[in-house]
């Protein structure tokens, strides 16, 4: 058992051995640090915990001269305690005036020190007005070894440092030899004095004591060593560095590592040695220093290998290798000054502090910490960001990225490139308003298909978003008392929420309110834009943080749409009173937290008809300040799903952002392909966001495939697609990830991130549960005549609306609608069936016929109601467009049915007798079908003036038919007619805009 003990003892010591600060072991005797020998016994217990007290501090050199004589305090008031966080991360041993250690057994001559010679290092911090020890050997008498906070002594010689605070970590070196003692500062020679002396003291060894009474310690000491040799400049500067890197303190010259590695360089860092500090592994000399900050109080940095934790040794991540180091100094510029910057990342302004980075043997992420209480900007008032370059100046940079608040302390992480010089700083611009900004990580989403919304309910308070982690109030305010059926508005279908006015106030605003606990960056969809062609929605968003208005960002959907979109407002789109029903959504981004939005609907009516207009609201999804991961080239894709549990009925929708942090526009491809039972909807992406890219036809495929997307520099772009599940999908959990290629990148393919996981590329999940659309009939509508009616008359005609169910059995609960064109009425009365259902407004004089809960029996059924054309001066066009719906069932979607174009026309063409004076002019150009076997142009000269000729006995002349030319044909010309299959009309393009060719009196002139 004896044997074993020895063994370990010296198994102990040899591993030890193998490690020094610098990689300087020769003439080693003492080695106290106080992350890993500090005891709260004799040498079994180490001391862990805040406030513990310490017994016993074991030198930790390969020397074995303190073996059995460990410095101890046996008195349990007088023992010193432990600091966890004495020091840069590590701990401390705390004195206080009567807090002390000293080896039991006086030492023999040149057993800590031979001869002459002799060389000790601490770190230390004395909160102490005068002088206060840190070792000591020998007392105040001529034979001694002293380190103190103001003086170093050796043999009775002694060496006053010329300047030193208070409550400030310190790192004092001594060096003697046999003629000149030399103190050292943080590096810096501060003193020294000639002549020999006796230093051979057989005495007590102490710490934080002086052993002759009198100008004990008050204050930490964190490491202590000493040499019985005397160090070389070199030996010295390596010992330092090793302290210096470790406790944050800046030293003044080269820091050079165990294998003569110089990792700062002094000499060519000139305009930034100062504060420094930094990260770093060197195992010869035990250094494994994964976090750092520098102990001058005016410096806002900290940085941590993969994080910063409460404590180094708490920080579990490694470095990878040897000899691998992160150094960071400063230019001492004011960081709470700023100066203007108009670099990338939207800042106006910047720090005048800029950093330097110097990296050797290290590619590794790090977070930086910055202390928010010592710079320009505020989380309360700034949005941040990091600005990185190779420019010492940062007049220009490469880079930005946001920074995260954690309180007053902003959080980012960066990959710094390995053995390259690095420059950073700060830049910002005002936030807009003050308020309270969430913290949640990922995507939260309020789906109003779980919202647990009352019908015909104007507000509900405390709707849970993300299980709590936010909270929204919903008000939707009618103080011009315009809401269409109230009992039944605002009501929910499928996730949307839907909103109903009447359209024949334009003045009148109709405003949902909704309020957030906390402020979060939202996005929402809008849907139902500008739905009408005799009414036009106006539709501002405001957002706001705190008092202070916050304008959002609106896309169109799809391109064409039918609506403009000017600041924070959309409407008046480009129509024309032919417009009907094109499918207008808009998107809506805030990418700013506001805690609340206000969405103001107004309409502008181009009749005072009474007509009604629906708004829809979409699921909206929230999400908070986060740190974005770093790539090679700088740019990153994140996906998300508005609902990771809907239902097979529902379409899924998911959102694609492109993080560009580099200043340089970026062009990337994007391809999703998605897994089995799901299909891409057609028209379901937001081109209108990706002008110029290349789509490929994904429409009904499983894969969508973007190229060509320009991303700007320093920004984000966002965009939208949806997809539904076919009819070989089951219940189940769907995953799938987007894949992203750099042109002219340096790395690559990029997989993308889930939004719920920034951590590493992953794919975006959802679970789908069992769920099928219920079934609707199919309804056409029609009109007994479209002969013309005369001019101003009230002329009647009866509309018919068929009904087909296929299902095999009558279906219940179907709402029914339907809006005339404008300036027709619906004669009181002359509805013909209700089928079962009811009218939710009086139809008689309006141009509304609305019917809930009918029973639709199976096969085709008819209703009828008659029309008053209500002397309009207007031909009657609509699109015989009805929609059929169910309320308040998950996949209760509307479905709208319409039939081709039905146009009633004003009896208004005339004509005045011809002229037969003058001279008749031959025609001169003819088409004609007649196989005619001679060039004669009789036939065309003929028939006078004429511009073209048609000849043609059983065979019509088909112009050019194109639906929707305004947006179809990018180039059109003067002079250019076509059939617009839209408008059921021959259009001419005037040079300025495409008209309609309408039948009207023709005059001589």
């Amino acid at each position: 058992m004896k044997k074993i003990l020895l063994l370990m003892i010296s198994f102990i010591i040899t591993e030890m051995g193998a490690q020094s600060p610098g990689g300087i072991s020769t003439g080693m005797t003492g080695w106290f640090k106080s992350d890993g020998s500090i005891y709260t016994d004799a040498g079994s217990t180490l001391a862990n915990k805040e406030g513990d007290k310490v017994q016993q501090w074991n030198d930790l050199s390969n020397n074995a001269v303190f073996l059995n004589n460990n410095p101890q305090q046996l008195n349990d008031n007088n023992k010193p305690t432990l600091t966890l966080n004495g020091i840069n991360f590590h701990p401390a041993v705390n004195f206080t005036s009567n807090n002390n250690f000293e080896t039991p057994t006086a030492f023999r001559a040149n057993e800590i020190r031979s001869g002459q010679n002799s060389s000790g290092y601490a770190v230390f911090i004395s909160n102490k007005s005068g002088d206060a020890a840190i070792f000591d050997q020998g007392g105040t008498g001529t034979d001694n070894f002293i380190l103190t906070s103001d003086r170093l002594q050796f043999g009775g010689g002694s060496v006053s440092y010329s300047t030193r605070a208070r409550n400030q970590p310190y790192l004092v070196s001594g060096i003697r030899d046999t003629s000149l003692t030399q103190a050292f500062l943080n590096g810096s020679a501060n003193g020294s004095r000639t002549g020999s002396q006796n230093t051979n003291p057989n005495q007590r060894f102490a710490l934080g004591q002086n052993t002759a009474a009198g100008d004990d310690l008050n204050g930490m000491i964190a490491e202590v060593l000493f040499y019985n040799v005397t160090h070389t400049q070199t030996q010295r500067e390596k010992i330092e560095s090793y302290l210096g890197l470790k406790y944050g303190i800046s030293l003044s010259h080269n820091y050079i590592d165990s294998k003569d590695t110089i990792f700062w360089n002094t000499n060519t860092n000139t305009s930034f040695n100062n504060d420094i500090t930094g990260i770093g592994r060197d195992d010869a000399s035990g250094l494994n220093q994964k976090q750092s900050s520098s102990v001058n109080s005016d410096d806002p940095i900290t940085m941590g290998l993969g994080g910063v934790f409460n404590s180094n040794a708490e920080n579990t991540n490694t470095f990878t290798n040897d000899q691998t180091y992160t150094v960071w100094g400063n230019n001492n510029g004011n960081a709470l000054n700023t100066i203007a910057s108009t670099g990338c990342g939207d800042t106006d302004t910047r720090l005048e502090r800029i950093w330097l980075v110097q990296t050797k043997n290290n590619q590794q992420e790090v977070e930086i910490k910055i202390d928010g209480s010592k710079i320009a900007y505020a989380a309360s008032t700034h949005e941040v960001n990091l600005i990185i370059g190779t420019d010492p100046t940062m007049d220009s940079y490469d880079y930005s990225y946001p920074v995260v608040w954690d309180g007053i302390n902003g959080v980012i992480k960066y990959t710094f490139p390995a053995n390259t010089n690095t420059y950073f700083s700060l830049a910002a611009k005002p936030k807009v308003g003050s308020c309270d900004t969430c913290d949640f990580s990922g995507r939260k989403t309020l789906n109003w298909r779980r919202s647990g919304w009352p019908r015909g309910a104007n507000t509900l308070s405390n709707i849970s978003v993300g299980g709590g982690v936010l909270t929204v109030k919903a008000t939707f305010s009618d103080p011009a008392n315009v809401e269409y059926n109230a009992s039944s508005f605002p009501r929910r279908r499928g996730r949307t929420m839907y909103l109903a006015r009447r359209d024949d106030n334009d003045n009148a605003s109709y405003t949902s309110t909704l309020e957030f606990s906390k402020a979060a960056k939202v996005k929402f969809r809008i849907h139902d834009i500008d739905k009408e062609g005799n009414a036009v929605d106006d539709v501002t968003v405001i957002g706001y943080c705190g008092t202070e208005a916050v304008a959002p960002k609106l896309y169109h959907v799809r391109n064409g749409s039918s609506y403009t979109i000017s600041g924070n407002t959309a409407g008046n789109g480009p129509r024309n009173r032919y417009y009907y029903n094109r499918k207008s959504n808009m998107d809506v981004e805030f990418d700013a937290p506001v805690e609340k939005i206000e969405i103001i609907w107004k309409v502008t009516h181009l009749n005072k008809q009474v007509g009604f207009q629906r708004l829809g609201i979409g699921s909206l999804t929230f999400s908070c300040p986060e740190l974005i991961p770093i790539t090679p080239d700088n740019i990153i894709v994140i996906k998300s799903v508005e609902d990771d549990n809907p239902l097979l009925c529902n379409e899924v929708l998911y959102n694609f952002e492109i993080v560009n942090s580099n200043c340089a526009d970026k062009t990337v491809n994007i391809s999703d392909v998605l897994p089995s039972g799901m299909l891409w909807v057609k028209e379901g992406l937001t081109e209108a966001k990706l002008s110029g890219a290349i789509i490929n036809d994904y429409a009904n495929t499983d894969t969508l495939s973007i190229n060509d997307i320009v991303i700007p520099g320093g920004s984000t772009l966002s965009f939208s697609a949806l997809a539904y599940f076919d009819s070989s999908a089951t219940a189940g959990t769907y995953n799938n990830q987007a894949t992203m290629t750099v042109k002219n990148g340096v790395a690559g393919p990029y997989l993308s991130y889930d939004a719920n996981n920034l951590k590493t590329p992953s794919v975006t999940s959802l679970t789908a549960n069992s769920g099928s659309k219920p079934y609707i009939p199919e309804a056409t509508m029609s009109i007994n005549s479209t002969e013309c009616y005369p001019d101003k008359s009230n002329t009647t005609r009866t509309v018919s609306i068929e009904f087909n169910n296929t299902s095999g059995s009558d279906v219940d609960g179907i709402n029914f609608s339907t809006i005339l064109p404008e300036n027709a009425i619906i004669v009181d009365g002359t509805l013909s069936s209700l089928l079962s259902g009811s009218l939710v407004t009086a139809y008689g004089n309006t141009e509304i016929l609305d019917i809930e809960n009918m029973t639709i029996p199976n096969g085709k059924t008819t209703i009828t109601f008659q029309l008053n054309t209500n002397a309009s001066e207007q031909d009657l066009i609509f699109f015989g467009e009805v929609s059929l719906y169910q309320d308040d069932v998950d996949c209760g979607d509307e479905v709208s049915y319409a039939t081709n174009a039905i146009m009633v026309p004003v009896c208004k063409a005339c004509y005045n007798n011809g002229t037969n004076t003058g001279t008749s002019l031959n025609s001169t150009v003819g088409i004609t079908t007649l196989n005619r076997t001679t060039n004669s142009k009789e036939w065309v000269h003929n028939k006078k003036n004429g511009l073209i000729v048609l000849e043609s006995k059983t065979k019509g002349f088909v112009l050019t038919r194109i639906s929707d030319p305004e947006t179809s044909i990018s180039d059109p010309k003067e002079g250019m007619v076509v059939f617009d299959t839209d408008d059921k009309c021959l259009k001419l393009y005037n040079g300025t805009k495409w008209i309609c060719s309408i039948q009207t009196c023709n005059t001589k002139n």
